[in-house]
């Protein structure tokens, strides 16, 4: 049984990802660069990064090596790298949390947009605030509308993810009409 922990342990790219963040937390930054990579390593062995998962927590891996990467090029002063990996977020994710756009905030601070930073500071809360209400009541399809109304200000992809769920749960026509209107808007683009 030990042989298998260790085996399962080191092919584990989440085991990385979680390591990473212990060394970023520590300031470690070299460490924590080489793990993230090693859990890239083993996740682009079984699949291309942009493929669509089947699974969640496939989805939010990508997400999470992607964010961790743009807080240690925030750390380390390379706003465009930081930047970057934000782009790549919005573009292939439809995944959207609060703490990428804190990222976006404190990028936006270290750019010398203190405006732009506080405004992303007051859109954290707001999300927050819906998310609260999501999690205790999570079939409620009007809370995704709102969050899907509420991300379209952001980025529409974004906000395509909550309005599949209000879809989902209850398929009205202004929720379609809302989801044809971000998909023609993101086809422009």
């Amino acid at each position: 049984y030990n042989d298998l922990a260790i085996y399962y342990y080191d092919k584990n790219p989440l085991t990385y990802i979680i390591k990473a963040e212990i060394c970023m937390y520590n300031n470690d930054i070299g460490n924590a660069k080489s793990n993230l990579q090693k859990a890239k390593d083993i996740r682009e062995i079984k699949e291309s990064k942009y493929q669509l998962y089947d699974t969640y927590t496939d989805k939010t891996m990508w997400v999470r090596i992607d964010k961790d990467l743009a807080k240690i090029a925030l750390k380390e002063g390379n706003l465009e790298l930081a930047h970057h990996y934000i782009k790549e977020i919005r573009a292939n994710w439809q995944y959207f949390d609060s703490e990428v756009l804190l990222i976006l905030s404190d990028i936006l601070k270290a750019q010398g947009e203190e405006k732009q930073s506080n405004l992303s500071k007051d859109f954290v809360k707001i999300l927050n605030d819906i998310d609260k209400a999501i999690r205790k009541n999570p079939n409620n399809d009007e809370l995704y509308y709102d969050k899907a109304t509420f991300l379209s200000v952001i980025d529409e992809g974004f906000a395509l993810a909550s309005i599949n769920k209000a879809i989902s749960i209850s398929p009205k026509s202004e929720y379609l009409l809302f989801k044809a209107g971000l998909k023609k808007t993101r086809n422009k683009d």
